[in-house]
């Protein structure tokens, strides 16, 4: 069977103190099957979000952090750092 070729973004999401809190930012998100991974930046305040599929769900995202307790500004006030899509190859399993 030949591969599957699958959209993989990701969108950085400004989390206030995101460096030092960042695995627990990425286990809130792994309750949505969309997302990938999440990882540090340089940025002390920013979280890159790798996502499947054709867009990112940012505002869902920031809502769900929002209840867990994180302090996520809003996305209409600069709360993310932008959006880059890219293609990878899966393996159809």
């Amino acid at each position: 069977m030949p591969p599957e070729v699958t959209a993989v973004g990701h969108y950085d999401l400004t989390v206030l103190a995101a460096r030092s809190q960042w695995t627990r930012i990425r286990w809130a998100l792994f309750a949505f099957p969309d997302i990938v991974d999440v990882t540090p930046l340089g940025d002390a305040n920013v979280v890159r979000i790798f996502y499947e599929g054709a867009r990112p769900y940012a505002e869902v995202w920031r809502v769900a952090l929002l209840q867990a307790g994180f302090d996520v500004p809003s996305l209409s006030s600069g709360g993310s750092a932008g959006v880059n899509p890219c293609w990878s190859v899966r393996d159809a399993a």
